[in-house]
């Protein structure tokens, strides 16, 4: 079923975009968020005069975000609270624009796009040998497990998390079709000791088609990487961090190709 906005809907959600679009009206809005605030301790916080913060409120007031109650209190509405949780997305994707303009996460579902947002409190980092580092710290600090989605193998990092699953880690591979490994590593996957940390459940892995997106992680802290914009793995940018939601979301995204993915085979390595 398909629903049309009539002209009147239309104008309305206009004019709410306008309303967010003010840099004052975005910052009352964040701070409404935490908690309610009189007209004074907005424009203080904000450096705002009285005059200037009561024509904001006032507008968004009028668009239905914020409310005042008899003590002089400012809110969100319900319907605020519910705009400004989504106003984390925009916020994310307009503070790395530039990374945007040249990577497109193409085989993301859209329900990870909608929540992209939860990405917010990160860093981006940039460089291999930074990239790797992390990834081996990570690995350094991991506690409970290992989850690795990742097109290539650096030889070390493979090294370290075959040694950690060796004392009981827990390691969950995969890999994709278009995986590449350095020249006669292929034979390191399919030795004695994998299999045996096969056997013993400790280490899992599986395989899919295309690896695009990429990721690297513990139980507490995840590395994430994006594909280019021809949908190819880029491992030169990567987002770190330890947020809570961050880390949710690249497990939930991590599960969800985890339970689509097949067979590991290591005939279906390249090597380079």
């Amino acid at each position: 079923m398909f629903y049309l906005l009539s002209e009147e809907q239309d104008n309305s959600l206009s004019e709410v975009f306008m309303e967010l679009a003010g840099e004052s009206r975005y910052a009352i809005l964040l701070m409404l968020e935490e908690q309610k605030q009189r007209s004074v301790q907005l424009a203080k916080e904000l450096n705002l005069t009285i005059q200037e913060t009561h024509r904001n409120t006032v507008r968004l007031a009028d668009a239905g975000l914020i409310k005042k109650d008899s003590d002089g209190f400012f809110s969100l509405t319900p319907y605020g609270r519910i705009m400004v949780s989504q106003l984390g997305s925009f916020g994310f994707l307009n503070k790395y624009k530039e990374y945007f303009g040249e990577h497109f996460p193409s085989d993301l579902p859209s329900k990870f796009l909608q929540r992209i947002g939860n990405l917010s409190n990160c860093e981006l980092i940039h460089g291999n040998f930074a990239i790797v580092d992390k990834w081996l710290s990570l690995a350094e600090d991991a506690k409970e497990y290992l989850r690795i989605m990742t097109a290539q193998i650096p030889p070390q990092f493979f090294k370290l998390w075959v040694s950690k699953a060796k004392k009981g880690l827990q390691i969950f591979l995969m890999h994709g079709e278009n995986t590449i490994a350095p020249k006669g590593f292929k034979k390191e996957l399919d030795s004695s000791v994998i299999r045996n940390l096969i056997s013993e459940g400790i280490y899992k892995r599986k395989m899919v088609k295309k690896i695009q997106t990429m990721m690297v992680m513990n139980e507490k802290r995840g590395i994430l990487f994006f594909p280019d914009s021809k949908g190819e793995s880029d491992m030169y940018y990567a987002f770190i961090s330890d947020d809570p939601d961050f880390h949710e979301w690249c497990v939930d995204y991590f599960d969800y190709i985890w339970n689509k993915a097949g067979t590991y085979e290591v005939s279906k390595i390249r090597e380079i």
